[in-house]
């Protein structure tokens, strides 16, 4: 399956957490291989990271069998 080259200047869709809406952003740099890495919402001029396959999930499902948070109690990773 081939890859489409991207070029500065490009546009592709890509989720603006500021403006809070997928929308067409500019292609601002390119790595080595020549893949995205930095793009610019036209609308709200911010520029943000690039990556590849990342999809808004919507919300977070969090584990139903954890209990509330209780901060009089310490936790520890794991």
């Amino acid at each position: 399956m081939e890859e489409h080259q991207y070029a500065v200047g490009d546009r592709v869709e890509k989720l603006c957490v500021p403006c809070g809406e997928e929308r067409g952003h500019v292609v601002v740099s390119l790595n080595k291989r020549g893949q995205i890495s930095r793009v610019n919402c036209p609308r709200c001029g911010v520029k943000t990271a690039f990556k590849k396959g990342k999809t808004p999930t919507g919300s977070r499902q969090s584990d139903k069998n954890s209990a509330p948070y209780d901060w009089t109690r310490t936790y520890h990773k794991g």
